[in-house]
């Protein structure tokens, strides 16, 4: 898969050797899919990436705040 080879490459070159990390592809509706794997897994932290810099997107929109508001664990949201 594409998406879990450049996932892997991104976490060689940006992540601190040691630091357990586990990347999980999903399809789906992104909160449910999220929210749905936060009861499952027993995690610190969620990171989501958004694409979207433009002014009318820096509030969160209705995906990333359900998975903000109802998540298990604490959640990083990083623009992109």
């Amino acid at each position: 898969m594409e998406c879990k080879e450049k996932l892997n490459t991104f976490t060689k070159e940006h992540i601190t050797a040691g630091i357990k990390v586990r990347h999980i592809i999903a399809c789906g509706t992104a909160h449910e899919e999220i929210l749905n794997l936060s009861k499952k897994i027993k995690c610190d932290l969620f990171v989501l990436g958004s694409q979207r810099p433009k002014a009318q997107d820096f509030f969160l929109g209705p995906d990333f705040a359900r998975v903000v508001r109802q998540a298990s664990c604490s959640v990083l949201v990083v623009r992109g």
